[in-house]
């Protein structure tokens, strides 16, 4: 009995970045940062996040290209009028995954709005995910520390999770008049 074709992606999920193991939690529907007229990509466009039947994948492989393969993969699903609905996790104090972001060696680009993390830093690691903690130091242990100067921003830097509050509060409206 084959299971029929259908898939979900996640409209909000945790973050945590390697550089200083601080955890975040990105509601890309709430999130002030994230512009309204792209939140249909990052709902659709973030391939971590994704579950679909191998029904799915039957029907449509996924894109053997170097870049947007993952929303190219669910418009053509969708496309071919697959479900493909957008979910909601329990919410920040639950964790089902965490979409893991390092400066120097992280391709996606990570969750940012210009140079300020999207996303809200939260106090204490999800309890769901401390058994991998040691994995993830010893990931980020064999990486140089920070700040990629290659991505484009026109200061050369990134404001992260355990950074970010004291950024806005501080400089938050004359970076974004100067992102302008």
């Amino acid at each position: 009995s084959k299971m029929a074709p259908a898939a979900v992606t996640l409209k909000a999920w945790h973050l945590l970045d390697l550089s200083d193991m601080t955890f975040g939690y990105m509601d890309v529907e709430n999130d002030p940062l994230v512009p309204k007229e792209q939140r249909y990509g990052w709902l659709f466009g973030w391939g971590f996040s994704y579950v679909f039947t191998r029904s799915c994948w039957e029907l449509t492989p996924v894109p053997d290209v170097e870049w947007s393969e993952d929303i190219s993969f669910y418009e053509e699903l969708k496309r071919q009028k697959v479900p493909v609905v957008p979910v909601k996790p329990p919410g920040p104090s639950k964790a089902i995954c965490a979409h893991s972001y390092h400066a120097k060696v992280n391709t996606s680009g990570g969750e940012f709005s210009g140079a300020v993390r999207c996303g809200r830093a939260l106090q204490e690691a999800p309890r769901e995910l401390l058994e991998l903690m040691p994995l993830a130091r010893r990931a980020a242990g064999v990486v140089p520390q920070r700040i990629d100067q290659s991505i484009g921003e026109k200061s050369g830097f990134r404001v992260s999770l355990s950074e970010k509050q004291e950024f806005l509060q501080c400089r938050g409206q004359a970076w974004f008049a100067y992102q302008q």
